[in-house]
């Protein structure tokens, strides 16, 4: 009657599933049962199927009843043991929200269950090919973070478990220069001033220059503070692009 039979083990929150057909065409009905600590009881009727939340040996008995007569057949019984997943890495050197083009990005992962921890790299959501260390140098600006896995093969649930890391909006830098001197600008947040740029040159030393928002919403250097600077340090003023 029974023609595909329960599997011998599974794990908590399996569905258990058997396949029974009645040839005299009776009417089949279902009894499922979950044996623990020598204790038989009924868990479930009525259904081929059964999800087994908790720990314990199951199976099923199936009626088949035609007229006043009525069959029976016992199920093999499964094994349901408690599911046990890799465990999820935790970073213990995340990624900073901010970053720039040409800074070495790092993370470091770990896991509780001695697992196999790898990584992937992702630019702007697409995973980056080949990069798959613990740090990546970014070469464009974008929205960059990781995915550490951790791979666990000898646990009876999920064999792998994923974690993604702060992700890290990387800006690119905006060099000026000129025949004598070079400026090194980083664009900071709106109103504040660019504490890590730099003036080189013989002679030449930096001052206060801000960034401030132009109509379109993007980032520029006031024209009238380059001239500024430039006619203050008596430079040439062969200005590139002063937009981001």
């Amino acid at each position: 009657m029974i023609t595909t039979d329960l599997t011998t083990t599974a794990v908590t929150g399996t569905e258990l599933r058997v396949v029974a057909n009645a040839p005299d065409k009776g009417t089949l009905s279902y009894e499922w049962h979950k044996v623990s600590g020598g204790s038989d009881s009924v868990v479930g009727s009525n259904s081929a199927t059964y999800t087994a939340n908790d720990a314990g040996e199951y199976y099923v008995v199936v009626t088949n009843t035609r007229n006043s007569l009525t069959a029976t057949t016992k199920s093999a019984t499964c094994n349901v043991g408690t599911k046990v997943d890799a465990a999820k890495p935790t970073f213990g050197t995340d990624l900073k929200s901010t970053g720039y083009v040409g800074d070495k990005l790092t993370v470091k992962a770990s896991v509780t269950d001695k697992g196999t921890v790898s990584y992937q790299w992702y630019k702007n959501g697409m995973p980056l090919s080949g990069k798959t260390g613990e740090s990546y140098t970014p070469t464009e600006a974008g929205k960059y973070y990781v995915i550490a896995t951790n791979t666990k093969d000898d646990v009876n649930g999920n064999k792998t478990n994923p974690k993604k890391s702060t992700e890290c909006d990387v800006k690119a830098k905006t060099a000026i220069t000129n025949d004598s001197a070079s400026l090194a600008i980083t664009a900071p947040a709106k109103d504040a001033t660019v504490a890590d740029s730099k003036v080189t040159g013989t002679g030449i030393a930096q001052t206060g220059i801000t960034w401030q928002s132009s109509t379109a919403g993007e980032w520029s250097l006031e024209r009238l503070l380059w001239y500024q600077f430039c006619s203050h340090y008596l430079l040439p003023c062969h200005r590139g692009s002063d937009r981001r």
